[in-house]
């Protein structure tokens, strides 16, 4: 593999107030990998709610058509999800973690559907201390949800 080659992304919620990319490079990211960080507030919320999130779906789409173009290496976009206010957005009531990770399945499920050849592994970030700054993931199947 070439320096510049980038075989994984991960998708996931910039919040400053949550840690997750650094988690994500401490805990998923191999030794000396070169990754992707596609990351905005809500991070892959929106593809597993297109009807009730159209114009965001539509970027995040729109964004993994770009890396694709610019990083062919590219084989593998993993969504990265937390408890995320950004469900605000989606449902007036509480979202429980259940409903977070089957809609992170169905966001990898997605990924795969759309663009060929690209597997998509979904996590669930489990925040250990309550304050955004320890997290202990979750690899998702739709076996396991």
């Amino acid at each position: 593999m070439h320096a510049h080659e980038v075989k994984r992304a991960f998708i996931f919620c910039s919040d400053p107030r949550v840690k997750l990319r650094k988690a994500v490079e401490q805990q998923l990211v191999l030794p000396g990998e070169r990754v992707i960080a596609l990351s905005w507030l809500g991070g892959p919320i929106a593809l597993s709610n297109r009807e009730i999130l159209p114009s965001d779906f539509a970027f995040i789409m729109n964004q993994i058509s770009f890396l694709r173009r610019k990083f062919p290496t590219t084989t593998e976009i993993n969504p990265v999800g937390h408890k995320c206010g950004y469900y605000e957005n989606v449902s007036a009531e509480s979202v429980n973690i259940e409903r977070m990770e089957e809609d992170l399945v169905k966001a990898a499920f997605m990924i795969m559907a759309t663009f060929d050849g690209i597997r998509s592994v979904p996590y669930y970030a489990h925040d250990i201390d309550g304050n955004g700054h320890d997290f202990d993931f979750k690899e998702l199947t739709a076996a396991n949800i």
